[in-house]
């Protein structure tokens, strides 16, 4: 469920989209709930003018660095970035430190290569499966076993 917080960031931010100018500033901002928001509502389509989509392809770059991983995953659902250019994002961020970047954002964006896919998909199990004994080992760590006993098993 959206605050009241989020709707005024997302209304705020839906307003200066097609102000040249505006999204280098949106994506220096300090709150990173900006920085997600224009993440997810960031267009580049054809019809854009030169100016605004030379724009949203250097600030989508640089949404690809963030440190939060919402940011990057925003980037990485948003289907409204030109296929073309998005291939490349897609390029880099199944490389993304975070799994939910890749698995959740990646692979729900229809905009995502097909070859991508294929290699989400067939690299799932391999994450999955390490996710699986990472939850493992915080579950024994919780029930009290040192670190010196988990690493022994």
């Amino acid at each position: 469920m959206e605050t009241p917080e989020y709707q005024k960031i997302e209304d705020e931010v839906k307003k200066s989209l097609n102000t040249p100018g505006k999204l280098k500033e949106l994506s220096e901002n300090e709150n990173w709930k900006v920085r997600f928001v224009l993440a997810e509502s960031l267009k580049i389509t054809p019809d854009m003018p030169e100016e605004l989509v030379k724009e949203a392809k250097k600030v989508a770059k640089k949404l690809l660095e963030d440190d939060k991983w919402a940011v990057r995953f925003g980037i990485a659902e948003n289907s409204n970035i030109e296929p073309n250019f998005f291939k490349g994002l897609a390029e880099e961020l199944k490389r993304d430190k975070d799994w939910r970047v890749v698995l959740l954002g990646l692979e729900r964006n229809h905009n995502t290569p097909k070859e991508i896919i294929d290699w989400i998909n067939n690299d799932k199990k391999e994450i999955l499966y390490k996710l699986g004994l990472l939850a493992e080992f915080y579950e024994r760590r919780r029930e009290g076993n040192t670190i010196e006993g988990l690493l022994r098993h």
